[in-house]
């Protein structure tokens, strides 16, 4: 829980630094979904994590620490919101790509570990 939780709060410190809300969102859902599919095939029997994916917590920590040092480094410099938002979509919507290639990357480890387990 307190794992989940805190990929719950990588998310929002990428919103919080000024990044769209939804993209925020996005990236939330998709990492719990690649985090419950993971424990939920693991609970099921599958062996070990499955496989190592893009979208694992060193990325989502890298990925607020740019945007928040993004954030900081706008504000010094004294770059307007809109310059500031742009580049936090675009830092977000990186983070929702690779979040959903993890999801991808992690399905396709399941479906190959289920698919030669005996019924």
């Amino acid at each position: 829980m307190a794992d989940r939780c805190s990929d719950l709060f990588l998310a929002g410190i990428v919103v919080m630094a000024g990044a769209p809300t939804w993209l925020g969102v996005g990236l939330a859902v998709l990492t719990l979904l690649l985090e419950g599919t993971r424990s939920t095939a693991q609970a099921a029997g599958m062996t070990g994590p499955g496989t190592v994916t893009v979208w694992e917590r060193p990325s989502r920590v890298i990925l607020a620490v740019i945007a928040s040092v993004w954030a900081a480094a706008a504000w010094w410099w004294g770059l307007s919101d809109d310059a500031t938002r742009t580049w936090l979509t675009v830092i977000a919507g990186i983070g929702v790509l690779l979040a959903a290639t993890g999801l991808i990357q992690l399905l396709v480890a399941v479906a190959r570990q289920t698919r030669d387990r005996p019924a």
